[in-house]
């Protein structure tokens, strides 16, 4: 019978098969079949020929045979079988580490001693440890405790790390002999592990030993102390809570230790001591107690309090008024509003900028017309928090102040807050907004056209269509057009409107601005009387139609614009062309084969240099034989042959082009007459017949 050899003796294969017949047996699917489990004799032998980079199907195949264990027998069989692939000296690591992974679910406290002489090995130890920490069997602990005293001190570092892991009060007398060792390492461990454990036993000794905590500060000694600190707060345990405050004063801890512990208190004191507690922490130097000071402030201290502390605000240093600052914004308290409007003139960006902020969350009325001055003058941060409070802003009496200063305060104040009413989303700004669109100041009327398109809906749309139609100013136009479109966007039923109004309007310019309009919406009703009007007598108004069918990425603008390209007027014929290159430029929905039908439409008619070599440009882009048949049509252009022959190239290499007598004709010449060698021989190598 075969024979698996172990470090410390012979175990018979059988003997493996046997314990893998427990391992399987009574493990039966939902169907009632036995599932097909490996025999563990194979999948662990397998498995301890395993090491890294290697198929890790064999592990997945002893998992499954581990897997199956249910009861307490097969999981004993399990635990012997992989502690003795984990010892086993001529196993790849890969193998043993995977025992030692797996141990972490089965492993029961007799594993413990077989672990702890692993332990010793310093390749294996780091992963002992961690199967250790994993193993929750409540009698591990329990060994691990008996053994500690006579380990090694490297081999006591890693229980202790375990025991403080597993946080089992019953491990407080096994450590503390720990907290006088000699060894510093040991004596952090120690102080660390009862921190992690936190019970009143181990918060006396925690607090006994501060001087140890403060010792391994880097090790986590002062963590210790504040975990527990905070547990004896958990507990109610004022007492307790006391003796660790004591002892991280006296031990000499940071400024940070300190404040953590005055935070962890907190709920322990009484209302004003919390208070007169945050105002002191508040008002140090120290930036640690400062933030402690505020979150007390933000935890622990009701409203009242804190518009107390508020009133104080003005003594406080610079980062003290920002936290404090911070809290009232969280907290949203109006009644301290006054403190924060003080500060709001600050001499410092960074307090100004924060007040600002805060203004912006619990502000009312009387702080929109600061907010807006500080919009407009001081440090960017300064603008850009005071802009983003105006947005925000909600507080009492907020829009009446919109609407009073938008008809009242000087223009630059006004300029701010229409940007400002237009990016709060309130449509009851929009009849105001309408309003300054009349007012004579050009940045302030542009502006207010702009943010009245950014809030109005259906009610407003004829008042700012009328403003489209009887613009006078180019940019007033461009503003009304921008207004209009996205209300039209917004609520695209006020589009339908549009034919009724063409009808209405018989100016060429009014007629243009609806025209321009109609082709960024894009309207499928407005097309025939686009088209229509692109073969207008009226410069103006053919114009607008040229140009909003160049947009509308629909083939069915594609004729009306072949008729204006032959118009007589130079002008709207160039236009017209170029609008064609751009409207089968964005039919990118279509078919390549019908793009490039389209494209052969319109290459005779382009007449300058320019459109020529976009169309070429498409055309390489569609990559067919047809389109390399129609950039060849551009080979005798010469202000268009180097483009012609980056098209031709770029679409024959479709597959099938080349067979195309006009293409292969095309190749033939640029590999003969291009002035690119690199054109040439690519030519070339198109032309070449494949490989056999």
């Amino acid at each position: 019978m075969n024979r698996t050899v172990f470090e410390g003796g012979a175990v018979r294969g059988g003997v493996i098969a046997s314990a893998i017949a427990l391992l399987c047996g009574g493990c039966a699917t939902p169907t009632g079949k036995t599932p097909q489990v490996p025999p563990v004799e194979h999948a662990l032998e397998t498995a301890a020929r395993w090491d890294f980079g290697q198929d890790r199907s064999v592990l997945d195949a002893a998992e499954r045979a581990l897997n199956a264990c249910s009861s307490r027998a097969h999981r004993s069989v399990a635990e012997a079988a992989l502690l003795t692939l984990a010892r086993r000296a001529d196993a790849p690591r890969g193998a043993r580490q995977f025992a030692l992974q797996q141990l972490g679910r089965f492993g029961s406290a007799e594993a413990v001693e077989p672990l702890l002489e692993l332990l010793r090995d310093p390749t294996f130890a780091p992963d002992v440890s961690s199967t250790l920490e994993r193993m929750r069997d409540p009698g591990v602990d329990e060994r691990l405790r008996a053994a500690l005293p006579r380990l090694p001190p490297p081999l006591q570092a890693q229980v202790l790390r375990v025991l403080g892991t597993h946080a089992d009060p019953a491990s407080v007398p096994a450590i503390e002999p720990f907290l006088t060792s000699d060894d510093p390492a040991l004596a952090a461990l120690a102080i660390r592990a009862l921190g992690r454990i936190a019970t009143p036993a181990a918060t006396e000794l925690v607090a006994r030993h501060a001087a140890v905590a403060g010792r391994a500060a880097r090790e986590g000694g002062w963590d210790a102390l504040l975990s527990c600190l905070q547990a004896a707060v958990s507990r109610g345990d004022r007492v307790m809570a006391e003796r660790c405050v004591m002892a991280i004063d006296g031990a000499g801890a940071p400024e940070y230790v300190r404040a953590a512990a005055a935070l962890a208190t907190a709920p322990m004191a009484t209302s004003n001591e919390r208070l007169v507690r945050a105002l002191t922490m508040l008002g140090s130097t120290n930036g640690a107690m400062q933030v402690a000071g505020a979150e007390i402030l933000r935890r622990h201290v009701d409203a009242a309090g804190v518009v107390r502390a508020a009133g104080a605000i003005a003594l406080m240093p610079a980062a003290a008024q920002i936290a404090l600052l911070g809290v009232l914004e969280d907290r949203g308290i109006t009644a301290a509003e006054p403190a924060v409007l003080s500060l709001a003139a600050a001499r410092d960006p960074a307090v100004r900028a924060a007040a600002l902020r805060t203004l912006g969350a619990m502000g009312s009325g009387r702080a929109v017309a600061v907010l807006a001055q500080n919009a407009l003058e001081g440090p960017e941060a300064v603008k850009v928090a005071a802009r983003r409070a105006l947005r925000r802003i909600s507080g009492a009496g907020v829009d009446s102040q919109f609407h009073l200063l938008l008809r009242t305060a000087e223009q630059p104040l006004r300029l701010e807050l229409v940007r400002a009413a237009g990016e709060r989303g309130d449509p009851s700004l929009v009849r105001t907004l309408l309003e300054l669109t009349t007012t004579a100041d050009h940045a302030l009327r542009r502006e207010a056209i702009k943010q009245a398109g950014a809030l109005a809906g259906r009610d407003e749309w004829p008042r700012l269509l009328d403003g489209l139609l009887n613009a006078t100013d180019e940019a007033d136009a461009d503003a009304w057009l921008g207004a209009t479109e996205a209300v039209a966007l917004r609520v695209p039923q006020v589009a339908t409107e549009l034919p009724n109004r063409w009808e209405s309007v018989t100016a060429p310019a009014a007629r243009a601005a609806l025209l321009t309009l109609a082709g960024r919406l894009r309207l499928a009703e407005m097309l025939p009387l686009v088209a229509t009007a692109a073969g207008s007598d009226q410069m103006t108004v053919r114009n607008a139609a040229i140009r909003a069918l160049g947009g509308w990425a629909d083939p069915a603008a594609l004729p009306p614009l072949i008729a204006a390209a032959r118009h007589p007027d130079a002008a709207s014929r160039r236009l017209a062309q170029r609008s064609l290159v751009q409207l089968l430029r964005q039919c990118t929905g279509v078919a390549p084969a019908d793009r490039a039908a389209r494209a052969a439409e319109i290459a005779p008619l382009l007449e300058h240099a320019d459109e020529q070599k976009a169309l070429l440009a498409i055309l390489g882009e569609l990559g067919t034989a047809a389109a390399a048949e129609i950039a060849a049509q551009h080979l005798d252009h010469t202000s268009v042959r180097t483009e012609a022959e980056l098209a031709v190239l770029r679409a024959a290499r479709a597959p099938g082009a080349v067979a195309s007598p006009a293409v292969r004709a095309a190749l033939e010449r640029i590999a003969k007459e291009s002035d690119a060698p690199d054109r040439r021989d690519e030519a070339a190598k198109l032309l070449a017949p494949p490989p056999p």
